[in-house]
């Protein structure tokens, strides 16, 4: 072959552009990291990515599926590109029970818009009846992690915020414990739940509403959530789960988590019923909640035969009763005021 120079080149003949447009041949999924990674037919122009065209889908074909709303990627033209999900998508496709758990419900879809080749031929789509497959399924293997909570005690409400999505039906009560302090061992500054009700399921935040037994105790010891400097929250493995049954990452008692909210109780109480027995000469009182009996005025209670300020009243003169915190107060009647009730045949 005889060598040419630049200037006596040959030009084609005949030209034919690229117009062959690319195809994604397999993806990976892992959900530890948050990453796609997508193979392509051809080299892809990286600049053009568009993950927002990017849907994971349950089936092949299947309505149940999340379209990206944003995230980064690579941006090396080549025949790989990499996507990394951003966190409330990550969230969000957890937060999907069926479907990229494994390999059998991870499937994708895509728009055409996701990419083009360096002769700017857009990508094959491939439509949500016709779904691709993941090749290699990365599971989540990171425990979540509690990040922050806020405590309303105006509504008995904890709500918790988490690194990732959680189960809130995998919750387990007795695994929070509220403390006034770190590593508090005052019997009227820590308790561990028992009950209570959650508003959310699959969320990274959950919000948890205390049973009365545990709001009535809570109020009843006097050093514990109080305000946010007297508010401590430590958690063990056992109080929640994420979506692949990673358990939380234990808050220990000696640092716990300081509250980040904090709203205090400004309902007052409200006296529900009231008994009196003339033969045990005590007076009954239940309230709403738990009530401060250093509070307590014996003094201010008014009896009267009926409920129009037309009948017969009578104020007590005092009385004994046991000095705690409760919902209900019993108070043994003194002499004096049984002896004038029992005069009043009108009450």
């Amino acid at each position: 072959i005889v060598p040419s120079t630049n200037s006596a080149a040959q030009g084609a003949s005949v030209f034919i552009a690229d117009n062959t447009s690319p195809s994604v041949v397999l993806w990976n999924l892992d959900v530890n990291t948050g990453t796609i990674t997508l193979s392509f037919s051809e080299t892809i122009n990286a600049t053009s990515i568009d993950v927002t065209q990017l849907r994971i889908q349950s089936q092949k074909n299947s309505t149940v599926g999340y379209s990206l709303t944003g995230g980064s990627h690579s941006w090396q033209n080549g025949l790989l590109a990499t996507v990394w999900i951003t966190t409330p998508d990550l969230n969000a496709i957890k937060s999907i029970t069926k479907m990229a758990t494994y390999v059998n419900n991870t499937y994708l879809s895509l728009g055409s818009g996701l990419v083009h080749d360096m002769n700017r031929n857009t990508a094959n789509s491939i439509l949500t009846v016709n779904a691709l497959q993941v090749t290699n399924f990365t599971m989540d293997t990171t425990s979540p992690m509690l990040v922050s909570y806020d405590l309303d005690m105006n509504s008995d409400l904890l709500s918790l915020t988490f690194s990732e999505t959680v189960n809130a039906s995998s919750i387990i009560y007795s695994a929070f414990t509220l403390l006034s302090r770190p590593n508090s061992t005052n019997p009227f500054g820590v308790y561990t739940l028992t009950c209570g009700t959650s508003s959310t399921l699959y969320s990274t935040v959950v919000n948890l509403t205390f049973c009365k037994v545990d709001s009535d105790t809570i109020r009843r010891l006097y050093d514990l959530a109080r305000a946010d400097n007297s508010t401590f929250l430590s958690i063990t493995t056992r109080a929640m789960q994420d979506m692949n049954r990673n358990p939380v990452v234990a808050i220990n008692t000696t640092v716990p988590e300081e509250v980040t909210l904090y709203n205090s109780d400004f309902t007052p109480p409200r006296l529900v019923s009231f008994d009196i027995n003339l033969s045990s000469n005590q007076l009954t009182l239940t309230f709403s909640e738990t009530v401060n009996i250093l509070t307590f005025m014996v003094e201010d209670i008014m009896l009267q035969s009926s409920n129009v300020s037309t009948g017969v009243f009578y104020f007590l003169t005092g009385g004994s009763y046991a000095l705690a915190n409760s919902t209900v107060i019993t108070v043994n009647l003194t002499v004096t005021d049984l002896n004038q009730i029992k005069r009043m045949a009108t009450l």
